[in-house]
């Protein structure tokens, strides 16, 4: 209620911009149409929701409708201040262009270079592990050792697999 004398307004233009937060994380995780139903359901009306689904772009789509329904509170006269409005319209702006960087992020391959270095990093801490453990864990060090090696193995297979 910042910006807008009218609670409804004030209410709609506050549920889209926490949808669009939902909607950026669902989007760079790649969740199925299902978890956003399930997260804007009683958020957002029906025949919104159902254009949002229809949307190629989920989050610009809710960029677009807060950028929408905050000129119409400002031609309606719901609005306090133009500074404010145009405050809160540069918020939204930066908010497309934070999800364009998380779209970058998330598209650019990991270099080979730097999976190389990480691998040899790793085997190195790991060669180095029974010297830090062995004072310890003295007769267990290869025991412990041997499942923390292995369980980093796995964990950086996962990492190979998803990058």
């Amino acid at each position: 209620q910042l910006c807008c004398n009218d609670k409804a307004s004030a209410m709609e233009l506050s549920l889209l911009g926490y949808a669009f937060v939902r909607s950026a994380e669902f989007h760079v995780r790649l969740e199925p149409p299902e978890r956003y139903v399930e997260a804007f359901v009683y958020l957002l009306p029906k025949p919104i929701l159902e254009d949002l689904l229809a949307a190629p772009h989920r989050p610009y789509f809710l960029t677009q409708r807060l950028t929408s329904r905050l000129a119409d509170a400002y031609d309606a006269g719901h609005t306090k201040n133009v500074r404010l409005v145009v405050a809160v319209q540069n918020h939204v702006n930066k908010l497309a262009q934070i999800m364009e960087d998380m779209e970058t992020l998330r598209s650019t391959p990991e270099p080979w270079g730097y999976q190389k270095h990480n691998a040899l990093l790793m085997q190195l801490w790991l060669a180095i592990l029974p010297v830090a453990l062995t004072p310890t864990l003295l007769w267990a060090t290869p025991l412990l050792g041997a499942s923390i090696g292995y369980a980093v193995y796995k964990l950086e297979d996962v990492a190979v697999e998803i990058c």
